[in-house]
């Protein structure tokens, strides 16, 4: 079987498939409404139009053979007046899950159609409660996904479902090059993996044949990934000038600190350190209160997730008592993880046949 793995993320989409493709676009859609002219006038005054690559243009259609409809997905869609994500607790059958998920299968899937293994999964404090859900909807996914600009044509169907939580994901994917080094009897493995609704954190003690056990007491997760700071980025802004920004430049704003507004360019550098910095500092002391008793017992702490990235620097501050590692590729974590976790149950198939 063909296998993929797959991070439906709340900010981003990341994907790695059994041919070596990988995939990160942000979870953001909107309906399609341009006309054949819209089109002509982007392709004419931009001259990168051509060359910004698939991800970057995700023009999709999909039907189910009854009906037909257009979205933008990613980058195509973030200066769409009708732009949308979804932060809803329970997104397993949102549109914008959906959605995403039509989109990262187009790029993702064999060039000729075969069975699909795909591993997934939730943040670990919804888990248990919609990994039902979630699976019935993967396993009834079935539609046909077009990119017209690139001839790109696929039928979306998964003949196999396995669902993992993030944090386990995350975690093959940071240790397994080198499990030697952290399959110390006795010592622990920890995760914080910041998402872009949810701070997911993990912790794994190392048994005395090597193998990392998953501990959930000192395990769970804290609603405040990406999306908080973006709320009070778009608080802030509120508050000194009077009006809500656009998204994109919402994004850009705290990216670069920097924002053009009524006329001139809007320096909110400091500003943005000071929230980054005090939700690295809420997030780590709840998280340190959960570990008192073990703390002293970490082999490593990895950061993972894209939300790490920027979050990174800050955290370090903060903490003294944890040696955080951040993760080599920490925005594509939980997807190597799920790929990884797929072929080992492939092998794992074969062996007991």
């Amino acid at each position: 079987m063909y296998k993929i793995g797959l991070d439906l993320g709340y900010k981003y989409t990341k994907g790695v498939a059994d041919n070596g493709k990988k995939v990160c676009f942000s979870s953001i859609i909107a309906q399609d409404k341009s006309s054949r002219v819209d089109s002509d006038i982007k392709k004419f005054f931009s001259k990168q139009y051509q060359n910004t690559g698939i991800e970057n243009n995700l023009y999709i259609t999909i039907s189910n053979g009854k009906y037909k409809e257009r979205f933008k997905v990613g980058n195509a869609a973030i200066n769409e007046r009708n732009v949308r994500s979804t932060f809803l607790d329970n997104k397993c059958n949102s549109i914008e899950n959906k959605i995403c998920l039509a989109a990262a299968s187009s790029l993702l899937f064999p060039e000729k159609e075969e069975d699909i293994f795909l591993v997934s999964g939730l943040p670990i404090s919804s888990f248990t409660q919609q990994k039902s859900l979630f699976r019935d909807m993967l396993l009834n996914y079935n539609l046909t996904v077009e990119i017209p600009k690139y001839n790109v044509k696929k039928h979306v169907k998964f003949q196999r479902v396995e669902l993992v939580p993030q944090g386990l994901a995350a975690i093959y994917a940071a240790v397994w090059e080198n499990i030697k080094k952290y399959s110390i009897p006795g010592s622990y493995i920890g995760l914080i993996e910041w998402g872009g609704k949810t701070v997911d954190y993990a912790v794994f003690r190392i048994d005395d044949a090597g193998f990392p056990q998953y501990v959930p007491e000192y395990s769970g997760t804290i609603d405040g990934g990406m999306f908080q700071i973006e709320n009070d980025v778009s608080t802030l802004f509120k508050e000194k000038h009077g009006a809500e920004l656009i998204y994109s430049n919402l994004l850009r704003l705290i990216q670069t600190g920097k924002v053009y507004f009524n006329r001139e360019q809007l320096d909110f550098s400091q500003d943005i350190k000071d929230i980054k910095r005090y939700r690295a500092e809420k997030v780590l002391n709840e998280i340190t209160k959960k570990w008192t008793d073990i703390i002293l017992y970490f082999n490593a702490v990895f950061a993972s997730g894209g939300g790490s990235i920027d979050m990174f620097d800050y955290l370090k501050v903060v903490s003294e008592s944890l040696k955080l590692e951040l993760d080599k590729d920490s925005q594509m974590g939980n997807a190597l993880g799920y790929h990884k976790i797929a072929e080992l149950a492939e092998l794992k198939s074969k062996v007991r046949h």
